[in-house]
């Protein structure tokens, strides 16, 4: 039990590794000329080959074992990546990030009411305090975009059919939505896991992506004020090859990202997935330090503090429940053992 757990913890950290340096190499692909769109469909196509490379290795078995569970994946990866995409566009970027980071708190939810795994109390502590600390680091950003009144790129300036304040209103119900979709892509690949284990959810990824892809080709190029879509405003950056060396390497770290997502929940519990993904507000900064010179704020600074300091201390707890799982008796069901081993102290105790 303890073994399994340090591996889905491993693959979670792992993959949150690999995707920290996204924002620093989306940027440093908008410094070269790329637009939004450009960004967009460059990361898609990166991410479809790479899924349809790992799919096609694993077999078609896997994806065929489960189709509800391959759709219902699908369908929760594309409402993850269309209402990110979408709320970035519509309200202010701090805010949509601090709305986003509530993934782990719908996880947790949606893994006590669909799952009926039990949610152990100092991971209930561990989630508020989480986001709590990725307050910290947001908070001053939104505060200050708020009283200023956020700007906001409208999808079509030329004819707008809603205020500013609409549009952040929008922009606001889709960066929750993001962290919803989040936690319901975790949730049924936890699902899947517990229910149809010989199931393969990468294609899903891959049929994700590709819906995702088609949408970006008509987002509009929020660069200017015109509303032209990609195939009017792309410039002639995808015949460098350092755009196109930047595109791949942002795919591949998505990719992986992905990846950890499909594979993690075997192991561990989807809010202790998206706890762990938290970590990309922490490593996020760094990479733009390193590249950009952007020193983080002391906001970031300490609440990326309380973030590591939390998920270290919920590790140390969730070792040692780990290894009173083991002991609490072969006869018992995983339920029954958690329930066991935590003592009755548990989320769906308190109920």
């Amino acid at each position: 039990m303890a073994s399994l757990r340090a591996r889905g913890m491993a693959i979670a950290l792992a993959g949150v590794l690999a995707v920290s340096p996204d924002a620093m190499l989306l940027r440093w692909m908008r410094a070269l000329g790329a637009s939004g769109p450009d960004v967009a469909v460059a990361k898609y196509l990166g991410i479809i080959a790479f899924m349809l490379l790992l799919g096609s290795y694993r077999g078609l078995d896997g994806a065929r074992d489960s189709p509800h569970h391959f759709f219902a994946s699908a369908f929760c990866q594309l409402g993850y990546q269309l209402s990110f995409t979408f709320c970035l566009l519509l309200t202010e970027a701090a805010k949509a990030l601090l709305l986003i980071s509530l993934a782990p708190l719908w996880a947790a939810l949606l893994g006590v009411v669909v799952l009926r795994e039990p949610l152990p109390i100092h991971t209930v502590i561990a989630l508020v305090l989480s986001v709590g600390a990725v307050g910290l680091v947001f908070a001053p950003r939104v505060l200050d975009a708020v009283g200023k009144g956020a700007p906001v790129f409208l999808l079509d300036s030329a004819t707008p059919s809603l205020s500013l304040h609409d549009y952040s209103l929008v922009g606001d119900v889709l960066a929750v939505l993001t962290g919803l979709t989040q936690g319901a892509s975790l949730t049924v690949n936890r699902h899947a896991a517990l229910r149809r284990p010989n199931a393969d959810l990468t294609l899903a990824t891959a049929l994700s992506s590709f819906c995702a892809a088609i949408i970006a080709l008509y987002l509009p190029c929020y660069d200017t004020d015109d509303a032209h879509d990609f195939w009017a405003c792309s410039p002639p950056v995808w015949r460098t090859p350092s755009f196109l060396a930047l595109a791949l390497a942002d795919a591949v770290a998505v990719a992986c990202f992905y990846v950890s997502m499909l594979v993690a929940p075997r192991y561990i519990s989807g809010s202790e997935v998206a706890l762990v993904n938290l970590l990309e507000v922490v490593l996020g900064p760094c990479w733009v330090l390193l590249r950009f010179g952007d020193v983080p704020s002391l906001w970031t600074v300490v609440g990326g503090g309380v973030l590591l300091a939390t998920l270290a201390v919920h590790e140390l707890f969730g070792r040692r429940l780990a290894a009173q799982l083991s002991a609490a008796g072969p006869g018992l069901g995983d339920r029954e053992r958690s329930y066991h081993a935590l003592g009755g102290r548990t989320l769906s105790g308190l109920w």
